[in-house]
């Protein structure tokens, strides 16, 4: 499949760069919705000869010959829009006899929503279709139960559906398909543009991987009314998430801060107001994801607005922190309500215990609220799932250092000197509580996670990497954890595995369970990085980079599987998005923070205790 983006538009393209027999998610989209279900040409006859992709265009050769000589040549460009395709045919004839060609082209629109393509079922759609032809202009109408409309219009340029085309010797002609779209969630004057977000500082090395991911990332961005935020991957999350969007800002903060800056902004914008259980909606809680398309604006499925999880609101925290360390003060004044209110959600969830526990909810939400929100991804040692009250293990380290920024934070708006006090003595309890109850003396590494009763998930997982971002290892245990981090059952060569092989559940290729997923390394890398292991850090970044120059398409997959690199060539995870913000980040931030190490930088630290909360205003 050939993955193309521009702003809310996206298109799934088959091999031949066209759709309509396959099953699944395929065609072009705008918000969600199928606006082109069927779009193939009659090209019987011809080989097809090369083609090559662009993140939002096409360009594909095919051929005609006879007795060894080509008679016609096809140079199809297929380019996306924010409102549409161009899909434009340069017919050349290289024979010395006029050629002739009946180009046919068939054209459907279905309106289907995305999640009905990947298997939703029990909602049935009511909304009202129809199709009609004004002279060579065919349009598709469907609207929605709630007002909603969706069009593409079908314009035909030099070409009679079903006539004949001749082409004299040594000459060529031109015929196109000009589709264009209109939504009513569309937004006149922003929607139709690509967004541009600048690129401060970009890494140096010269590499077709690193080109790839910033051409990915730009890609990925999305507008909106706080400005461009970035969507999370192709083909099934073209929208803005929180966790994936923060953790892709605070990965490129030093390259792209405007990033950061918008995806704060819009995440501040549409932060939890009320109690919702079907959305997972409280006060003050983070957004974890939003959806335009009719099965969630009908509430057939929770995500229009969904807030199920339990790390956005300390990753909201950490990244405006981190952003007002490095360019002022101006943010954290202007969305001090929201970061106030998101701090008081967590200091609500850890009021009875002093832990961030997420319960499985077996309704239209995810079960998990972790990263690794899959089903099966929280386990005891013996295999058994967890089914009480889970307190993931890198939930609670986000939310200790969530703690320090919140004080830092009220530095900034001067806050009191007591409510920083506070903050910074709950994080320091919490870190003496975490250390005595998560650590496994045995294994030199934490638990997963805690269940209800306070037992341990005694496994070991790559989530205990991330907690070396967060500062919440003591020092003396940081060598021993990233230790065991390269040991033979967690390093697979390519990267650190999601779970070690040892593990009942190890599985190379499940989704949580013994894959290996860029972003976790690079976050993994980055603490590393915090705590001085360097040669630890470099070893991530180039396993990351040969992997991307291993692809096809030179980009880092969403996941892969978690072979030993001695054994087999990366094998994909099947399901995986590509291109994927995160994974995309994942190789820029590597390389940018490898080059700061070169240059004898201090590229990235984390926030201790020790500190004196605030910043140096810039």
């Amino acid at each position: 499949m050939t993955p193309l983006k521009s702003n809310h538009c996206y298109a799934i393209l088959d091999e031949e760069g066209m759709f309509g027999e396959q099953d699944g998610v395929s065609g072009v989209f705008l918000f969600d919705t199928r606006h082109v279900s069927v779009l193939r040409w009659n090209l019987h006859g011809f080989s097809f000869l090369h083609g090559h992709a662009e993140s939002d265009s096409i360009v594909h050769y095919w051929s005609r010959t006879d007795s060894h000589e080509q008679k016609l040549l096809i140079r199809r460009t297929f380019s996306l829009h924010p409102d549409g395709v161009d899909d434009i045919l340069e017919i050349e004839n290289s024979s010395l006899e006029a050629q002739s060609w009946k180009p046919e082209a068939i054209v459907e629109a279905d309106f289907a929503d995305l999640f009905q393509l990947r298997g939703e079922v029990g909602f049935i759609r009511r909304g009202r279709w129809e199709s009609s032809w004004e002279g060579s202009l065919k349009r598709f109408r469907y609207l929605a139960p709630d007002g909603v409309e969706s069009l593409t219009e079908v314009e035909f340029r030099n070409l009679t559906p079903g006539a004949e085309l001749v082409i004299a010797a040594k000459s060529r002609q031109v015929v196109e398909l000009r589709l264009r779209f209109k939504s009513s969630l569309m937004v006149e004057g922003r929607d139709e543009l690509k967004p541009q977000v600048p690129v401060l500082r970009r890494p140096s090395r010269k590499s077709p991987a690193v080109e790839r991911a910033l051409r990915d990332v730009e890609a990925l961005l999305l507008t909106s009314a706080q400005g461009p935020v970035i969507a999370a991957g192709m083909p099934n999350f073209v929208t803005p998430f929180g966790r994936d969007s923060l953790i892709t800002a605070w990965l490129l903060l030093d390259m792209m801060p405007d990033l950061a800056r918008n995806t704060l902004c819009y995440l501040a914008a549409r932060i939890g107001a009320k109690h919702d259980r079907f959305h997972d909606e409280e006060p003050g809680r983070i957004l974890h994801e939003v959806r335009l398309n009719e099965f969630s604006r009908l509430n057939q499925i929770p995500f229009s607005l969904y807030y199920g999880a339990a790390d956005s609101n300390s990753l909201f925290l950490r990244l405006l922190d981190d952003y007002c360390a490095r360019y002022g003060a101006e943010l954290a004044l202007n969305l001090e309500e929201a970061w106030r209110a998101a701090v008081a959600w967590i200091e609500g969830k850890m009021a009875s215990d002093g832990y961030l526990a997420f319960q499985r909810d077996d309704d239209a939400g995810l079960t998990i609220k972790s990263w690794k929100d899959s089903g099966d991804s929280m386990s005891y040692a013996d295999g058994r799932l967890a089914t009480t009250d889970i307190v993931g293990v890198e939930i609670q380290a986000y939310a200790y250092a969530s703690l320090l920024s919140a004080a830092r934070l009220s530095t900034l708006c001067r806050g009191g000197t007591s409510e920083r006090a506070s903050w910074c003595e709950a994080a320091e309890q919490m870190a003496a509580r975490f250390n005595r109850d998560f650590w496994m003396e045995g294994q030199g590494t934490y638990a997963l996670a805690l269940d209800g009763a306070g037992h341990q998930l005694s496994v070991s997982a790559s989530n205990a990497g991330l907690l070396l971002w967060t500062g919440i290892v003591p020092e003396e245990r940081q060598p021993r954890l990233a230790a065991r981090l390269f040991e033979p059952d967690m390093w697979s060569g390519w990267g650190v595995r999601t779970l070690g092989t040892q593990e009942v559940r190890y599985n190379p290729l499940s989704y949580h369970n013994g894959s290996i997923w860029p972003h976790d390394n690079a976050m993994i890398a980055a603490g590393l990085l915090a705590c001085g292991c360097v040669e630890e850090f470099l070893r991530i970044r180039n396993a990351l980079h040969d992997l991307a120059l291993s692809q096809p398409d030179l980009r880092l997959p969403e996941l892969f599987g978690g072979y030993p690199r001695s054994a087999a060539p990366p094998l994909p995870y099947l399901e995986s998005c590509r291109p994927q913000a995160w994974a995309a980040a994942a190789i820029l931030f590597l390389e940018y923070a490898a080059e700061g190490i070169a240059a004898g930088e201090e590229v990235f630290h984390h926030h201790g205790l020790e500190e004196e909360p605030g910043h140096e205003q810039t």
